[in-house]
């Protein structure tokens, strides 16, 4: 295997163990989701996510490896690698901001656990960016069918090279 790849699975199992560690106590708003680590999301289809997953479940996604850059100060160089974050929920009406909102506040949650919760031996956080359209337009949220939702984001850390 290699550092890339080492480097990759570490990262993504570090950020799923935070999950794991802050949902057993009880840091999130909601703690009943179902924590999940893939390399692929799928839920299947909405009946199967209500009846499997009925207060939701956050995906951990393997992530990729980025570009290196030289950091111009030192003369070194650092590689950025990403995870991405997924949630998935059943829900009856996604007009209804009183059953969506909680939803919202649990991604915000995550962003926290991903920005300020984790320490990675040989990562620095770098930022989060939302999921995005077609178009390159950012968004919170997409949906597979009017009674899910859906949000997925990627947080980006460096890596120095030795």
């Amino acid at each position: 295997m290699s550092r890339t790849s080492e480097n990759l699975t570490d990262l993504r199992d570090a950020i799923f163990a935070r999950i794991a560690l802050d949902q057993a106590n009880s840091w999130f708003t909601n703690n009943d989701f179902n924590l999940i680590r893939t390399w692929r999301p799928d839920s299947g289809n909405l009946e199967e996510l209500r009846a499997t997953h009925p207060s939701g479940v956050v995906y951990v996604v393997g992530g990729i490896a980025g570009d290196e850059r030289a950091i111009s100060r030192s003369n070194a160089t650092d590689k950025a690698y990403s995870v991405k974050i997924g949630f998935q929920v059943a829900v009856d009406d996604q007009q209804d901001v009183s059953e969506i909102d909680p939803h919202a506040a649990l991604l915000q949650e995550l962003h926290e656990v991903c920005r300020s919760r984790l320490t990675v031996d040989g990562f620095c956080f770098d930022r989060i960016e939302a999921e995005r359209d077609a178009n390159g337009i950012p968004f919170n949220y997409t949906a597979f069918d009017k009674h899910t939702f859906e949000a997925y984001f990627t947080a980006w850390y460096n890596s120095p090279l030795a």
